[in-house]
């Protein structure tokens, strides 16, 4: 879904395991492999901080904070400007 914000200040706050860049972490990447088994249809899968980063600026976003949280979440903050 891509739609123009009502808001040129908006924010987009996405908390979700993500896979570390250098695949370091084991507790998601076995969530991964076991969601990608569970789906059968190659949807099922954990994004990595590029992936993510990649699919906000394609939809506008400009700005990129990340937030280590607990165990494996993170919290990423995407901004208009």
């Amino acid at each position: 879904l891509k739609r123009k914000s009502k808001n040129e200040n908006g924010l987009m706050l996405v908390i979700e395991k993500m896979v570390d860049d250098k695949r370091s972490n084991l507790s998601t990447l076995c969530t991964s492999v076991s969601m990608l088994i569970e789906l059968g249809d190659g949807t099922g899968y954990d994004g990595t901080l590029l992936e993510y980063k990649q699919l906000v600026q394609d939809c506008g976003f400009k700005t990129i904070q990340l937030i280590k949280l607990n165990g494996p979440m993170v919290a990423m903050c995407a901004y208009l400007k």
